[in-house]
């Protein structure tokens, strides 16, 4: 009981911190959608900030995803702080050499990842990412010592680094930005992740007493073992990065604005995601893999089963708001400056069709996550890979009929192919992850929330009667989710329950 009282107690902190920095984060989107709207510069620096995250996928994500069920594993010490060195000096090899072939070869990147730009957009595009380039060495420091950090279950300052001091430092740059001088975005882009890694740096060595000394050294199990899951894991997260490299090298063929709109979209439902279901997993992923590492695999499904209510309970919610009101959603927080009202139905019919997958979205992440926690990579990569052929085959079939609609949909669905996929793997191992309490909350919830959206637009639809304002349906949405919750409450759906327990026991 007073592990789970700890852990709700990181969960609570992690979830304000990570509130405070969404909305730094729908700040950072406004700001640019107000100085730029959907034009030639969001384009650029959209797909130029998207490299970091697929080349760092390539080398290196797999193995900080894996970095904590393999350290859970290890007995000895000594081993566990050299396998830190190890593994740090191998991938800092690695992002110099990866640094260097993307400032190369920066105008073959650029043709590969947006063929349809034309050429001022493309000569842009090459500009910025010939500079975010370098950002490759602190990228991977920052999420190898994050990782690091999370086996030892310290979630706060990685998280405070990664959301706080990297918004604030990219909401600085775009603040000095100007259509005279564009080259603050990528260079703030970059000095944000810097800092950030310094920050982090600093933090580990003088609370962690973290050590680290250049040592390579291959043949060790420990490093044999995080091969041997972080090769197909890391290979299933490129072909999951995939999905969005692909909506995006779609969207550069048609017409410009395309691929902004289709960016301000997915921040927003992004953010929705992690606010509920990736706080959780956060601080249950390290403990988790404790679980299973120690054949206590009842406590590892324990926790698997509150994400997947969690997931559910929150995104059922918010799956009902952005599909009926994204449009007054995207009006409201972007429809200022050159951000018009074209820009407002370009973007809001993207969320809508984004907002199908949250359910799915989530789903996959957990089961991900268990399968890993099992050494199932070889599992998550097919499913992956499944997923992403589906994604492609779909953008090709709707784009013709839906445009850029089609893409955000597309992506949608193949969320739900991923997730169906994961179940049936989940089964084969033998976990169990959902119980008879469990489908007895789903049906309360299913009720409640289409009470909610019912009353939730009686309301909104007085409101607009007595008053001729966009704030209306910001004030409607909040009721929906007011009512959502008392129903949820009063029909005492299990998970809400359980999550004011663990809040009062803080």
């Amino acid at each position: 009981m007073k592990e789970k009282s700890v852990l709700a107690k990181s969960a609570i902190f992690i979830m304000i911190l990570l509130f405070c920095s969404k909305i730094l984060g729908f700040f950072r989107e406004i700001l640019l959608a107000y100085k730029f709207g959907t034009s030639y510069v969001v384009d650029a620096y959209t797909i130029s900030i998207a490299l970091p995250s697929v080349v760092f996928t390539i080398f290196a994500s797999g193995f900080s995803q894996s970095y904590v069920p393999v350290f859970a594993r290890i007995v000895d010490s000594k081993e566990k702080k050299m396998f830190f060195s190890n593994v740090l000096t191998i991938l800092l090899i690695m992002s110099f050499i990866i640094c260097a072939f993307c400032f190369a070869f920066s105008e073959n990147i650029v043709t590969i990842m947006a063929p349809g730009f034309d050429s001022k957009t493309r000569d842009l595009t090459i500009k910025f990412v010939k500079i975010i380039a370098f950002v490759f060495p602190s990228m991977t420091t920052f999420n190898l010592i994050s990782a690091h950090l999370s086996s030892k279950e310290d979630f706060v300052m990685s998280n405070f680094c990664d959301s706080i001091v990297v918004n604030i430092v990219i909401i600085c740059s775009i603040l000095f930005v100007n259509i005279h001088n564009l080259f603050i975005l990528p260079i703030g882009y970059a000095l944000s992740m810097c800092l950030s890694t310094m920050l982090l740096i600093f933090y580990s060595i003088k609370t962690k007493k973290l050590l680290y000394k250049p040592y390579i050294k291959f043949k060790n199990y420990s490093w044999k073992l995080l091969c041997s899951m972080a090769i197909p894991l890391g290979l299933s997260l490129l072909v999951n990065q995939l999905n969005t490299v692909i909506d995006r090298i779609f969207s550069s063929t048609l017409g410009e604005g395309i691929t902004s709109s289709l960016n301000y979209a997915d921040k927003v439902q992004s953010i929705f995601l992690t606010l509920t279901t990736s706080i959780f997993l956060t601080v249950c992923y390290p403990r988790i893999n404790k679980y299973f590492a120690n054949d206590n695999k009842k406590e590892g499904i324990y926790y698997i089963k509150k994400a997947i209510s969690i997931a559910i309970y929150t995104s059922a919610i918010l799956v009902a708001i952005l599909i009926f009101y994204s449009e007054p959603v995207i009006k409201i927080l972007f429809e200022n400056g050159k951000f018009n009202a074209n820009s407002t139905i370009m973007t809001a019919s993207c969320l809508m069709c984004y907002s199908l997958g949250i359910p799915f979205y989530a789903l996959r992440e957990i089961l991900t996550k268990t399968l890993a926690a099992n050494k199932k990579q070889n599992l998550i990569l097919k499913n992956t890979i499944i997923s992403v052929v589906c994604n492609v085959l779909l953008n090709y079939l709707f784009i013709n009929n839906l445009g850029y609609k089609g893409l955000a949909l597309a992506t949608s669905i193949s969320g739900l192919i991923s997730f169906l996929l994961l179940k049936v793997d989940i089964k084969s191992i033998n976990i169990e992850i959902v119980d008879k309490e469990m489908k007895t909350d789903f049906i309360k919830i299913v009720v409640c929330l289409i009470i909610s959206v019912m009353i939730g637009k009686i309301f909104i639809k007085t409101l607009t009667i007595l008053f001729e304002s966009d704030l209306v349906f910001i004030v409607g949405i909040i009721i929906t989710g007011i009512i959502y919750f008392f129903i949820t409450l009063f029909t005492k759906v299990k998970i809400i329950y359980w999550l004011l327990n663990k809040i009062k026991a803080v």
